[in-house]
């Protein structure tokens, strides 16, 4: 289970009403929020192995189990968004470990392959995203920390730069095209459609620190979203974990602080403040945490 509590300011507050009107106006279908894992369990000869215990943990569960099945198959649906521990052990055979990365959306794929050795166990330490081969979707998934090593600017609806082969993706009214009309885009912020209904485009944005991981599609896909001429954007927020984190950010540009200008004709004084924070962790070590 997880807590949310967002910290808002009267503006806020109103933008959040004006994106669940957005919701109710809209076409489609609510955008999921989670992934999953799924994979076999093989031994060294290459037939699957039923009955061995998998489980899966990590910063947000305390801990889940599966027994593959007669096929040696295992699944753990509904999983946020992170890095998670994936072993599997049967007597005899010692046991397997990874790291896997869970995408928004996607399903992460693994195949274990069990054999008997002299070491207890086999332990893969690196975490790298796995390919979703069962989605025919021209999708990317990005992390909001791989969004800070390149210039763009602090909002979700700078995020959609991220997204590449787009005309006009650095667009002021956030309403970029994949070879449709913006008519046919969606966007999505914790699985509530936050599309404008009239223009197409985001009727709010929203800090770049609340958001976890965003998804970009922008072909193959499937037909829950109703429109699918343009592109779909689904953001997922963040959650607590069972370590406190924390980030702020403060940006401010004056007039002062330009050089002088060539053209004074097209010269320019901005004067703006941003400022952003937020701040997670238990209240329940695994059962209960918040972000705010």
């Amino acid at each position: 289970m997880t807590l949310k509590y967002e910290v808002s300011v009267p503006y806020r507050c109103l933008s959040v009403v004006l994106a669940l009107l957005a919701a109710a106006a809209s076409v489609g279908s609510a955008a999921e929020t989670t992934g999953s894992i799924s994979g076999v369990v093989k031994g060294q000869d290459g037939k699957r192995l039923p009955g061995v215990t998998v489980t899966v943990s990590g910063p947000r569960i305390a801990g889940r189990a599966d027994v593959t099945d007669p096929a040696g198959a295992f699944r753990f649906a509904r999983l946020l968004p992170g890095e998670y521990t994936l072993k599997a052990e049967l007597e005899g055979l010692g046991s397997w470990q990874r790291n896997v990365v869970v995408e928004v959306e996607r399903d992460a794929q693994v195949e274990v392959v069990l054999e008997a050795r002299t070491t207890a166990s086999v332990q893969v330490t690196a975490a790298l995203p796995v390919v979703d081969t069962k989605s025919s979707e021209v999708a990317r998934t990005f992390r909001t920390d791989q969004a800070r090593q390149v210039p763009l600017s602090h909002s979700y609806a700078g995020l959609f730069q991220l997204a590449a082969g787009i005309a006009e993706n650095n667009s002021s009214t956030g309403s970029p095209n994949a070879g449709g009309l913006r008519q046919d885009n969606a966007y999505y912020y914790d699985g509530v459609n936050a599309t404008n209904p009239f223009f197409g485009d985001l009727i709010i944005d929203f800090s770049e620190l609340d958001i976890e991981e965003i998804n970009i599609k922008r072909g193959g896909i499937s037909a829950e979203f109703g429109r699918t001429g343009g592109f779909i954007v689904n953001a997922v927020t963040k959650s607590g974990t069972n370590d406190f984190h924390g980030e702020a950010r403060y940006i401010a540009t004056h007039p002062r602080w330009r050089s002088n200008d060539v053209d004074p004709e097209v010269a320019s004084s901005p004067d703006n403040r941003q400022q952003a924070a937020g701040v997670g962790g238990p209240i329940l070590t695994d059962r209960l945490w918040f972000y705010g």
